[in-house]
């Protein structure tokens, strides 16, 4: 049975407080009231700047480092770009995204449009039909540097999602995708899911072991150290980090070339797989030969290029 009268403690900082329930039904209430922590009451002439907080650690304000979610840029604190919804010209529209199967109006971009609504028939989940290999991907747009994702599933039969992982791949081919998140097989995730996928990737898988994927929204974030200002353009397969002096462009693992100093004229071509690179013209597999073999299982297959 709910008090009439809740004391709730959340010490976090925040613009917007939501307060919903899980599943169908009613949020009612009379009043809500809101404290700030006593030290980080300041006088009222002390003004920070935004996406900061002010404090009074020792009785004297002091203005907080960027708050999470936030990076320094320019002697502000400027947002982390969510990267799933910064595709398109002008790098602020939803990415595309694709599903296995899909089960009625379901659909893949619904999650990446921007909403959280958790809640299966509030129009932003995706589903897929039961299926045997079940899989949601949105293509960034080309090759980012990932660092972490946060992912919303639906508020109900979240042990659907039990053991799900993260993938990335530099091509749409599943089969080229590795792993960089795996969550507890048997464990149903929480409906908001912070993880950590420290890695470089153009398209973002998220798979089942089950039958199903069900997802409500993927936020998809860069490190920092990633996030230049937006007139910073790098070319692609390469990163843009940021410098004492302004920024800098480097070619992605696996990939190498000139890369200039941010006008985008430069490039990253993919290093030569030596392996396939035997022949008269650089062009053929090279002979492979194993210990023993099990059936048609020869050596030549692991330097096939699938």
């Amino acid at each position: 049975v709910t008090p009439q009268e809740d004391i709730v403690p959340c010490e976090a900082s925040g613009q917007y407080l939501w307060i919903q329930t899980l599943g169908r039904g009613y949020v009612q209430m009379c009043e809500v009231e809101i404290y700030p922590l006593e030290s980080s009451l300041c006088d009222e002439g002390t003004t920070c700047d935004p996406n900061t907080v002010c404090t009074r650690p020792n009785g004297v304000d002091e203005c907080s480092d960027c708050i999470s979610g936030t990076y320094v840029v320019g002697g502000s604190c400027e947002e982390i770009p969510n990267l799933a919804r910064s595709c398109g010209p002008s790098g602020d529209t939803a990415c595309f995204a694709t599903q296995s199967s899909q089960e009625g109006g379901f659909e893949a971009s619904r999650a990446v449009d921007g909403s959280t609504n958790r809640d299966i028939w509030g129009g932003s989940c995706m589903l897929t039909v039961a299926d045997s290999s079940p899989f949601w991907v949105t293509d960034l747009g080309s090759v980012k540097t990932i660092s972490s994702l946060r992912v919303y599933f639906r508020d109900s039969y979240q042990s659907r999602m039990a053991g799900f992982q993260v993938l990335l791949s530099s091509t749409p081919d599943r089969n080229d995708a590795v792993s960089c998140y795996s969550a507890p097989l048997g464990v149903a995730p929480p409906v908001e899911a912070e993880v950590e996928c420290d890695a470089p990737g153009r398209y973002l898988w998220i798979v089942s072991p089950g039958a199903f994927v069900q997802v409500c929204e993927v936020e998809v974030f860069p490190p920092p150290s990633a996030v230049c200002l937006s007139d910073m353009q790098c070319p692609s397969n390469s990163t843009c980090t940021r410098t004492a002096d302004g920024h800098t462009c480097s070619c992605l693992p696996g990939f190498t070339g000139f890369v200039d100093d941010g006008s985008a004229t430069g490039t990253c071509v993919p290093l030569p797989n030596l392996a396939r690179s035997c022949g008269i013209g650089g062009s053929e597999d090279c002979p492979a030969t194993q210990s023993s073999q099990e059936g048609g299982f020869e050596a030549s297959r692991a330097v096939d290029g699938s």
